[in-house]
């Protein structure tokens, strides 16, 4: 049982933060490469031809990365 502080801070106990879970690998990479994706679509639509198209698939694959890896589906 966590133990609740007069400025409303609580500390949970041993066995409460051993629950916690902290993501996998696999969730990290998710994240990882979802980051990378959104931070390059501007850079993708200045690409001839493709670019507006290009820009959206980054920013939805990459969006929904970072939704999966995070657990916000």
């Amino acid at each position: 049982m966590e133990m609740v502080f007069s400025n409303g801070f609580c500390e949970m106990s041993a066995e409460e933060t051993q629950i916690v879970d902290g993501g996998s690998a696999k969730q990290a990479a998710a994240v990882g490469v979802g980051t990378v994706m959104v931070a390059w679509a501007p850079v993708a639509a200045f690409v001839p031809g493709v670019g507006w198209a290009a820009c959206g698939a980054l920013l939805l694959t990459g969006g929904g990365l970072i939704g999966k890896g995070t657990g916000c589906y």
